[in-house]
């Protein structure tokens, strides 16, 4: 049986979905059962309710489990308090294998995002099970929260990133969840081709017939806005550290490895744009 952690998350539910398509048993782990069946459906799945806070909800989710998928949050408490608890429980419970959706990861970084990650990762490297880290670019998903209006507003500048659908992510997680061969083995997740905003927005407009457009902010107007729209502040950093990278040109690097993983390059954004046309036709004026 395999675990899925994060399984109402925007990766953890297509990589539960695709588990169930796939004919393996799938259990999670969710607080809130209810909304797990809105998100997943009712049926193909062994629930178990509790946290990752929780050591009994934990290692009754871990019993019988060969592969668990380890998602990481956008929170600084996940990492100082309950990765540990995920992993140890996955030690007690003598899971074969790991996949862990992280990102980029730097244990030096002045960026905390980028540190957590380093340090997620070590830990369950140095856990001793044999592991997969995924680590991917930017979802495209996020587009469908962040173009409200028909605006993208980002301190990105004209800065590159090979944006990633969701659906490939979880399908490299699928594969080395269920296939041997990739433990221990880091992947960097990209998707086919390297965008900037002012360019996503075109092809937005080209898809929907809507128009979309990018207002390149400062940093500063770019934290105030995040801060407006009720962003905390681990996630206004995050947000305004990878603006930050693209910004610099630290992130337009495309990486051959979901091809490797999967035969094939993945969804290019004019495909996922289509795939959710009616969606962002309802953003934009």
């Amino acid at each position: 049986m395999i675990l899925v952690l994060g399984a109402t998350g925007k990766v953890g539910k297509e990589v539960a979905k695709q588990l169930v398509e796939r004919g393996q048993p799938v259990r999670i782990l969710v607080r809130d059962r209810k909304r797990a069946e809105a998100v997943l459906g009712a049926d193909g799945y062994d629930v178990v309710e509790g946290g990752f806070d929780d050591p009994e909800a934990l290692a009754r989710s871990m019993e019988r489990i060969e592969s668990v998928f380890i998602v990481t949050l956008d929170e600084e408490f996940f990492y100082t308090h309950q990765l540990e608890k995920i992993i140890g429980a996955a030690q007690t419970a003598r899971v074969a294998r790991a996949v862990m959706l992280s990102a980029r990861a730097d244990v030096t970084s002045y960026m905390p995002f980028f540190r957590w990650h380093g340090i997620a990762e070590r830990m369950l490297l140095n856990s001793g099970i044999p592991c997969t880290l995924l680590r991917p670019a930017w979802f495209m998903q996020n587009f469908l929260t962040t173009a409200a209006g028909g605006v993208l507003s980002v301190s990105a500048g004209e800065g590159l990133m090979g944006f990633i659908d969701t659906r490939d992510i979880a399908s490299a997680a699928v594969t080395a969840l269920v296939e041997p061969g990739h433990q221990p083995k880091l992947y960097l997740l990209t998707g086919p081709e390297a965008l900037s905003h002012y360019q996503v927005a075109e092809i937005l407009s080209e898809c929907t017939g809507k128009k979309f457009t990018y207002n390149a902010i400062d940093e500063d107007t770019y934290r105030a806005q995040l801060i407006a729209d009720g962003g905390d502040e681990e996630f206004v950093n995050l947000s305004i550290d990878i603006s930050e990278d693209m910004r610099k040109r630290r992130s337009g690097k495309l990486w051959p490895d979901l091809e490797e993983i999967l035969g094939h390059k993945g969804h290019s954004f004019r495909q996922f744009a289509l795939d959710h046309v009616e969606t962002f036709r309802k953003l934009a004026p």
